[in-house]
């Protein structure tokens, strides 16, 4: 490939990366604007209600006495059988008198104010509650004109899929597919009683915003493809009349391409600091790049061995996990099978793990794990693959090794680990390890070893735990 269609083929991916990071840091911008003009609507919507309500009782639109057991002075919402009111109450001789305005004037000056609409939801059982509070049919003539929608009595228009979703909503918040978004405000009501008996729902149509979001993004988007595209064609015709001149980088742009930076501080000798031309300016930002790049590569190989630690190794133990074990597993199983070697697996169960966990908690149980993972990494060679098969469970691979040497290992950790104990209180916690063995003997797939090393596993705990079984056909299915 030439170099000119190597800087071709950079330039269009350093723009692509631009235009992808700069499209996606306006979204994040653009979107934050759209939550912030979402959120100054709910304030706008609930400011405004909040001044209506504190003026409600100006007008006395309804002055009645209440017969209340407790005619606590201020802000106030009465529920009568032709609506709700919100005004103040104040003690008089007689007890308690409500002043204010029905609520449904309020709503409506904001309903024109933020060209919205409203509608009420009672509950129905607080509403059912007033019978034994004012009249016997107030709530038979409450619901004359009114809709019952499940447990609600409503008032205003039917709106299904914002009652819906109401429940989910504590505030405010948006229902609909995007764009077409509705912001929904719930405000609670307790009326003199105390009682919750509903709350005011506005609902405000905001894909407008969604949709100036959209355009807003569309916008810039070909703006920025268009200004990248026009400055990527500027470079390419930049780097194609001066091609010649650079040649010498063709090489290292080769080498730095394959990992190889070596050679970075023979391209600084070549920079002249006199000269600011375009060529010395891009031997400077290619030196810059790639002492980036190494700096890069570098920090992501470690973040690689980082990554893979994590993905290989058992949190608790230590010791590799499953995944590791079997895809290690299955090489030296591979080739095994090529040039049949021989090797062993080791399944090691902890004895009455369960009655520890039971009897002493997970915390217990934990350490136990990890003194049994101490006793398989001293018993362990640096060819084996000891791993947590899962729960109490552990395994090891042994390469070249036979049964007999495989058993040999077995016994060490049975009895290392028999002699270790935990601390709780004044109590020694001990417990013992059963463990099966078996070997490769020509088998077409690992997993069968694995279920024979299972099946003499378990023979050693049927036959009294903490002991070593060596798995042999003429023992296999039998107790």
């Amino acid at each position: 490939m030439s170099l000119r269609n190597k800087v071709l083929i950079t330039i269009t991916s350093v723009a692509s990366v631009l235009f992808i990071v700069s499209l996606g840091v306006m979204v994040l911008l653009f979107y934050r604007e759209l939550n912030e003009e979402i959120d100054d609507t709910y304030k706008g919507i609930y400011n405004l209600y909040k001044v209506l309500e504190e003026n409600s009782s100006a007008n006395h639109h309804n002055i009645k006495e209440l017969k209340i057991k407790r005619c606590k002075r201020g802000l106030a919402y009465v529920l009568d059988v032709d609506g709700l009111y919100v005004g103040r109450l104040s003690k008089s001789k007689g007890g308690c008198v409500f002043s204010g305005t029905k609520i449904n004037e309020i709503l409506q000056t904001l309903s024109e104010t933020y060209d919205a609409f409203y509608f009420l939801l009672y509950e129905r059982i607080s509403v059912e509650r007033l019978n034994e509070i004012y009249f016997p049919e107030f709530f038979d003539r409450f619901i004359k004109n009114r809709q019952i929608v499940g447990g609600y009595i409503l008032e205003g228009p039917y709106a299904p899929e914002v009652i819906k979703s109401i429940e989910n909503i504590r505030g405010y918040g948006l229902i609909g597919r995007f764009p077409n978004k509705k912001l929904v405000i719930e405000y609670p009501i307790l009326d003199v009683n105390e009682l919750p008996i509903g709350r005011i729902v506005f609902v405000e149509d905001v894909s407008p915003a969604f949709k100036n979001f959209l355009a807003n993004v569309g916008i810039f988007g070909v703006y920025n493809f268009l200004l990248i595209s026009l400055l990527s064609v500027i470079f390419y015709t930049i780097f194609s009349r001066i091609v010649k001149d650079i040649s010498f980088l063709e090489k290292l742009a080769s080498e730095f391409q394959s990992g190889n930076f070596k050679n970075i501080q023979l391209l600084a000798k070549k920079i002249k600091r006199t000269s600011s031309d375009e060529m010395e300016r891009l031997k400077k930002a290619v030196y810059i790049m790639a002492s980036e790049l190494e700096e890069l590569i570098n920090q992501l190989q470690q973040d690689k061995e980082k990554l893979e630690e994590i993905a290989y190794k058992d949190p608790l133990t230590g010791l590799y996990n499953r995944r590791f074990f079997l895809e290690h597993a299955k090489k030296i199983f591979e080739h095994a099978k090529r040039y049949n070697d021989p090797f062993s697996v080791i399944l090691m169960d902890i004895d009455n793990f369960k009655r520890i966990n039971d009897t002493y908690g997970h915390d217990i149980g934990d350490i136990v794990l990890k003194e049994f993972s101490e006793v398989i990494k001293q018993a362990s060679r640096s060819s084996d693959i000891p791993a947590r098969w899962g729960g109490e469970e552990f395994i090891i691979m042994l390469p070249t090794t036979d049964s007999n040497g495989a058993k040999h290992l077995a016994e060490r950790i049975r009895k290392m680990f028999k002699e270790v104990s935990v601390k709780v209180g004044n109590e020694e916690v001990r417990t013992t390890v059963s463990i099966g063995v078996s070997q490769y003997n020509g088998h077409s797939r690992l997993e069968d070893i694995i279920k024979e090393a299972d099946e003499a596993l378990y023979r050693a705990k049927r036959s009294g735990k903490d002991r070593v079984e060596i798995y042999s056909p003429e023992n296999s299915g039998t107790s």
